[in-house]
């Protein structure tokens, strides 16, 4: 028994192929480029809550690389986020370490 459609669609070809710009997180995280993850959290809100979440971020930072690329960045933008300074500890970073007991919590 053969089918046949009723409905019949149409494709527009264009020239070239559209390449859409990511600029989520979710989708910088799950190309897994280090330079990208480490660039977007560099350059973006990461305190705007609807574009970054820490808890995102967390597993990376057992990377002994990707741990010091994000602290770094973080220093120098002036943003401390407590779980991320105590993997301080799991890589032996005594400044961090350092920096994680003087900073007040409250």
């Amino acid at each position: 028994m053969l089918a046949r459609a009723q409905e019949t669609k149409e494709f527009v070809v264009v020239p070239k192929k559209t390449i859409y710009k990511k600029e989520s997180f979710a989708d910088i995280l799950h190309e897994g480029k280090k330079e990208k993850i480490l660039q977007f959290i560099e350059e973006k809100n990461i305190l705007n809550k609807d574009i970054f979440k820490f808890t995102d971020i967390y597993w990376l930072l057992k990377d002994k690389g990707y741990y010091f690329g994000i602290i770094n960045i973080l220093k120098k933008r002036g943003i401390f986020e407590f779980v991320v300074w105590s993997y301080s500890f799991m890589h032996n970073d005594v400044q961090t370490i350092i920096e994680f007991f003087q900073h007040d919590r409250g």
